[in-house]
């Protein structure tokens, strides 16, 4: 079980992900996730928007700015 509140755009994002890897399976499908494309393209391009992210906090100072 995972509890997510949403704070900020990366644990929007994520909630965003786990949701949709969450979801019931489709009437005739058996539920078992398996990595595709679309999947990759989607993994990608969190992984690329959170090291950004990343970069540009620590070059600002950091959560606290001076005081942290």
């Amino acid at each position: 079980s995972v509890h997510i509140r949403q704070l900020g755009d990366w644990t929007q994002e994520l909630k965003r992900v786990f949701s949709e890897a969450c979801e019931p399976p489709v009437s005739g499908r058996s539920g078992l996730l398996r990595a595709d494309e679309t999947t990759k393209k989607r993994s990608n391009s969190f992984h690329q928007h959170s090291e950004r992210s990343s970069q540009q906090h620590y070059q600002n100072g950091g959560a606290g700015g001076e005081y942290y």
